[in-house]
């Protein structure tokens, strides 16, 4: 049997560099051509001849994987597994193309995105000048010195740690490995020590069974009143009635969420507060990246990783 792959991911689909490149190698794959992302049973409809798929946000499951008996092979667009059951790919013997680090830079540069963006008050300059021709300076933050808390250190967590290095910032780092640390300004620590030194946290583990509302009531009691949360790894890890809690009473503390825990966050009270920032899960989403991740992608098509080695690392 000749190769079928299935593309469910739109900006995949969408980019003619890496449909000439898969097409190269698999003249039989087909694409998502809806422009949006594929519900269950469109997916099930649209691989039911195909014996690989790439994916990208979609969950896969016992519920899928019953419908596709032709599936051997699964290769993953993007870093994150949470949607993806490990132990029912096991069962249905589904290999897994995926490769950590493919969008390390383009998550790392968001996130500094948003603390120099909220730092400087750039959103809040903007709306007044904007909407209601308010031309006022006030003071804000510089991000030189500060003391920025890093949970999860692994390819994008130890990529923002590379950026944030010149500015001389102290950084607190959690993680579940020992960290090799050759800078006096970096500090591996407990994640309550962390809340309570840092002025700003950003977000870098993927969401397992153990980090699930990381961070919640019990432990935002630690942090300082304005503080900067920043989530660009996955929705859920902040726990989102938590820190609405704590936004809502804290008015100068600020987060900023490229995740959420449903997506599109339809009705989300979070974004009715002025002290919360957004983005529709943009990052992974430059022009760069989406060409890496594609290219690993097609690769792991035919380049499988050791499920033992991710379930070390909490993934299942």
């Amino acid at each position: 049997m000749k190769d079928k792959v299935f593309v469910t991911s739109r900006s995949f689909s969408q980019n003619k560099f890496l449909r000439k490149k898969l097409l190269s190698i698999y003249p039989n794959s087909i694409f998502n051509e809806t422009g949006r992302k594929l519900k269950n049973s469109e997916l099930i409809s649209s691989a039911i001849d195909c014996n690989k798929i790439i994916v990208a946000l979609d969950k896969i499951d016992k519920n899928v994987l019953v419908n596709l008996p032709k599936l051997k092979v699964i290769s993953k667009y993007g870093v994150g597994l949470d949607m993806i059951n490990l132990k029912d790919l096991e069962k249905f013997k589904v290999k897994l193309g995926w490769e950590k680090g493919q969008n390390s830079r383009a998550v790392s540069e968001l996130v500094m995105g948003y603390i120099f963006s909220i730092s400087r008050n750039l959103y809040s300059y903007q709306k007044s000048l904007k909407q209601n021709n308010i031309f006022k300076q006030i003071p804000s933050e510089e991000i030189t010195n500060k003391k920025i808390g890093i949970i999860g250190c692994g390819s994008i967590g130890s990529d923002l740690l590379k950026l944030l290095t010149p500015l001389k910032c102290k950084i607190y780092i959690n993680d579940i490995r020992k960290i090799k640390i050759n800078n006096s300004n970096h500090i591996q620590c407990s994640i309550n020590e962390l809340l309570k030194n840092s002025d700003i946290v950003s977000i870098h583990t993927p969401l397992t069974k153990k980090t699930i509302s990381l961070i919640n009531e019990d432990n935002l009691k630690y942090c300082k009143k304005n503080i900067l949360f920043i989530n660009c790894s996955r929705g859920g890890i902040i726990n989102e009635d938590a820190i609405y809690k704590f936004l809502k009473i804290n008015k100068i503390a600020n987060a900023a969420f490229d995740v959420f825990q449903n997506e599109p966050p339809m009705n989300n009270k979070l974004l009715k507060l002025e002290n919360f920032y957004c983005t529709p899960h943009i990052g992974g989403s430059t022009n760069e990246s989406i060409i890496n991740m594609g290219l690993t992608a097609i690769r792991g098509l035919d380049n499988f990783v050791s499920f033992r080695r991710l379930y070390k690392y909490g993934y299942e």
